[in-house]
């Protein structure tokens, strides 16, 4: 979990600096929150399903109802960690990053490196089976990202996109790990992309805004970011109050 946070934080600095610049606060919490909820991905194993969940495991490469999830396990009580598992998984999957952080605040407990390491061997040996395998693609990714492996996650994210091409929320996490890995204009390029197939993303735009400030591009970068107002506001319902300057210190 160690290594979340501070992914989490990595972004968080970045964004704020970009926000402070624009005056487009809340910035960085979106960008804390599509990080945040995606890493829940990673905590979704084979091994951890109960023998009738195996039973009824879909086919390779069969495409993942992921409302259907949300309406079997959005109930669960809180101590039902693995239905607020699968809730997380299909809320990050399917855009609504708020709800998908607050399942992963729920889940963020426990022993992370350890839950990360059975992840990456189970579905590692899944895919061994079913290179084709739509969740363990997932767990898989989401767990070398948590870890800071980062060329290892992104060569599963570039599988991934091959096989759901039209999928847009899988862009943000494989930009900004090229991003991590150095490579900017490969970043700025598959959100671009991503942008064709779905011009009115807010978080691709604001993804592209930051992206174009590092490459120092000012101009293009505050008109992306104008074109995310809606998510700016939504992150703004995750921003804690600045502590008063007066009491710093007590």
């Amino acid at each position: 979990m160690r290594t979340v946070i501070h992914g989490i934080s990595t972004l968080s600095a970045l964004a704020t600096k970009c926000a402070a610049k624009y005056l487009v606060p809340g910035i960085a919490v979106a960008l804390t929150l599509v990080m945040a909820a995606s890493v829940t991905n990673a905590w979704q194993t084979e091994g951890e399903k109960s023998g009738a969940q195996k039973a009824t495991a879909p086919p390779c490469r069969a495409p993942v109802d992921w409302h259907r999830l949300i309406r079997e396990n959005g109930s669960a009580p809180p101590d039902d960690w693995q239905s607020h598992l699968l809730v997380a998984a299909a809320y990050a999957n399917t855009g609504q990053w708020s709800k998908a952080n607050d399942e992963f605040r729920i889940l963020s407990t426990g022993d992370y490196q350890t839950r990360a390491a059975s992840v990456i061997r189970e579905n590692t040996e899944r895919l061994k089976e079913c290179p084709d395998d739509m969740l363990a693609l997932n767990s898989l990714a989401f767990a070398y990202y948590a870890i800071g492996e980062d060329q290892k996650s992104a060569t599963c994210f570039e599988r991934l996109m091959s096989l759901d091409p039209y999928n847009v929320w899988l862009t943000h996490y494989l930009a900004y790990l090229y991003t991590r890995l150095g490579r900017l204009d490969d970043a700025i390029s598959l959100l671009r992309n991503s942008l064709k197939i779905d011009p009115s993303n807010e978080y691709t735009h604001l993804l592209l805004g930051l992206a174009y400030q590092q490459k120092g591009w000012t101009l293009a970068a505050f008109v992306e970011l104008l074109k995310a107002p809606n998510a700016r506001r939504e992150a703004l319902k995750y921003i804690a109050p600045p502590k008063d300057a007066g009491n710093a210190g007590k």
